[in-house]
């Protein structure tokens, strides 16, 4: 093996030293490879270069806490074009997020058609707006815009992985994740 000491008989491993030597110069290449880019991202974006633009749809605290951390991490590169909400729902929000309201939830296929935007952010109550939610979905999908949800579906992790256990239907909805396991 050659992780034991060498006596003075047995050849030396030189392949095994010119890999190991190789993997670990690769690695540190790599690595560093990997944080020049991340800083030349982080001064492209905290200079308005390389951004992504976001419409956020919802104005609840969860949207105006979303947009505030955007607006907070320029380096991330989220650009907030702005809000759609049929009414402002977030009273504490800044002035120059309500200003940003650009349309109801009827309006967004306008918007969508109008706007340059590479992400929607749906930040709306799922509960009560699932068919809304599911429709503006669908509609980012067809235009090619990339959707993420602001939120949490049941509350709690511990009450969601449990009634994900159980496989009970909900709402004639059956909630199930293939992640988590029935034996775990």
């Amino acid at each position: 093996c050659w992780l034991r000491p060498r006596s003075a008989n047995q050849p030396l491993h030189w392949d095994l030293m010119i890999a190991g030597a190789f993997g670990i110069v690769t690695l540190a290449a790599l690595e560093l490879e990997r944080y020049i880019a991340r800083l030349i991202l982080h001064w492209l974006r905290s200079n308005d270069r390389n951004l992504r633009y976001v419409l956020v749809v919802g104005t609840n605290s969860r949207a105006v806490n979303y947009a505030l951390k955007a607006k907070q991490h320029a380096h991330w590169g989220y650009q907030i074009v702005g809000f759609a909400d049929d009414i402002w729902y977030g009273a504490d929000a800044p002035e120059e997020f309500k200003e940003k309201l650009l349309g109801s939830l009827d309006e967004i296929p306008h918007l969508l058609r109008t706007q340059a935007l590479d992400e929607v952010v749906i930040a709306l109550p799922l509960g009560s707006y699932y068919s809304k939610a599911a429709w503006i979905a669908f509609l980012c999908r067809q235009q090619g815009i990339q959707v993420r949800f602001e939120g949490v579906l049941f509350g709690d992790y511990a009450g969601a992985k449990e009634l994900a256990r159980t496989q009970q239907p909900i709402d004639s909805q059956l909630v199930w994740d293939d992640s988590w396991s029935p034996t775990s």
